[in-house]
This record gives structure tokens, sequence and C-alpha cells, in this order.
């Protein structure tokens, strides 16, 4: 689980990017109420970022709606929430417990798949390995060994991607989540739009093992004691190393030329 923005799906939830409308409220306010009607993926929000970063939030001179364009995850629509006046004085209890609600939701489905899924068992396997040489060319300084990995996880962004297969009402119920949240007492909404149906589309085959080309540098060579045992191997860096156990306590490893 080195992936930081599988981490980040799993912890926050997935990136939500809602597009829609923005109508001001009467000609006296700046306020605005949001029509959100429309789901658009991560590599489209990015692609057109420079275009996005132009969108103005109010209404234009013209006094034509202007498009809205948000991104956020579970998390944030949470965060943002807009509390009431009780929620205040109760030090936002009212968040503590759709915080708590929704992520239970989303480990909870998150188990469930795990517990679907069948197991992948590493195998014995021929390792290849490339030497890199000192300046002489007659030293093996470090080593890249290539292998076959197993991966327990899909790739990160595949929550992010099942959003598009929630049916028409959880998406809008999702638009009335987000359109809530700029108000207050959002929350029913926002637990309503995350329950336990969400979460069982939004977490479909996050859990896939699956089997890919790998490899580690093998560097400093290492010698140590564990407890009463002797432990030989490689530096594999980021403080991880390669060890086995050795036959005795003078036993060395070296680089293979």
């Amino acid at each position: 689980m080195g992936d930081d923005d599988l981490k980040g799906d799993l912890n926050n939830g997935e990136w939500l990017v809602m597009e829609g409308t923005a109508t001001q409220k009467s000609p006296d306010t700046t306020n605005e109420t949001y029509t959100y009607n429309k789901l658009i993926s991560i590599d489209q929000y990015n692609s057109e970022s420079d275009r996005i970063g132009k969108i103005k939030l109010h209404q234009s001179a013209d006094e034509k709606s202007s498009p809205v364009i948000n991104k956020a995850t579970e998390y944030e629509m949470v965060e943002n929430a807009s509390p009431d006046e009780h929620e205040q004085e109760n030090n936002f209890s009212d968040r503590h417990e759709t915080y708590s609600y929704i992520r239970n939701n989303r480990f909870n489905a998150l188990l469930e798949n795990m517990k679907s899924v069948k197991y992948l068992a590493p195998k014995w396997q021929t390792l290849t390995f490339k030497n890199t040489t000192d300046n002489s060319g007659n030293k093996v300084i470090s080593q890249k060994m290539n292998y076959k990995a197993i991966d327990e996880f899909n790739d990160a962004g595949t929550m992010d991607n099942n959003v598009f297969n929630l049916s028409d009402s959880q998406k809008q119920k999702l638009f009335k989540a987000k359109a809530a949240s700029h108000e207050t007492g959002s929350y029913p909404e926002l637990r309503s739009a995350f329950d336990k149906s969400y979460y069982k589309v939004v977490t479909k085959n996050v859990f896939k093992p699956h089997v890919f080309d790998d490899d580690t540098e093998l560097s400093d060579k290492v010698h140590q004691k564990i407890y009463n045992s002797t432990y030989i191997g490689y530096s594999t860096g980021d403080d991880t190393y390669l060890l086995t156990k050795a036959q005795n306590d003078s036993q060395r490893v070296v680089f293979n030329k």
C-alpha cells in the first residue's frame, strides 16, 4: 500500500467532479443556488483545468448564468457542509456522526469486496539480474532484480471510475447533497447520498489481485544478528531489506558476476 493516491481513495473517498449552473437568488443579493446535473471524470477535469480556472462562480456582466464545476472527495463534502445553529452549539456533533456513518459504510463495503476475492498465491519463479559495476568495470556494486510481483489492489482511481456506474437515482442524490452542502442542515442529504448501496457500487474491484512485472535495486550488503540468528542479504532502499537466514555466523553475501 505504498500508493498515496490509493490510500487517499480508501481514507477520504473517491473524487467527485460535478458540473452544473449557478443562478442568483434575487437582484439584491450575491447569494446563489447551485444546480448540479452532470458528473465528469478526473481526466476530463484535468484536461480542461485552464478553462475551468477561468469559470466565474457568480453571474457574468451580461447576467447569464455561469457554469459551476466542483471537485471534492466525500470527506471534503462533509467538511464543507454548512452547520446549523443547533449543531454549532453542540460542537459539530452532527458532522462527526456523518463522518463516522460515511466511513463505516465505505470500510464495510471494502471488507465485503475483500471477502469475495479469490486469493492469488505467490509462486516459485526464476529471477533475473542486471549488474551495475564501478568505474573499472570489474567490481559489481549493485544489482537490479527483476521478478513477478502480486498486487492485492486494483489501480488507484478505481473508485473514481466506478462513480459513473451509479444508477440515475443515486447520482441525483449526489447532486442534491452537493447543492445542500451550501445551505444549513445538509447532513441528512449527505448520509442519504453515501449510503450502503452507493458504496456497493464504487468499491467494486478495488481488491483485484493481479501479477505484474516489478524490480528492486540490491545495493549495500547486509550481515546482522536478529535475536539469536544471523541474517544476510541486501539493502533495497528506504529502510527495506531482502534477507535470508545464514547457515552460520561467518557466511556473507556477494554480488554474482
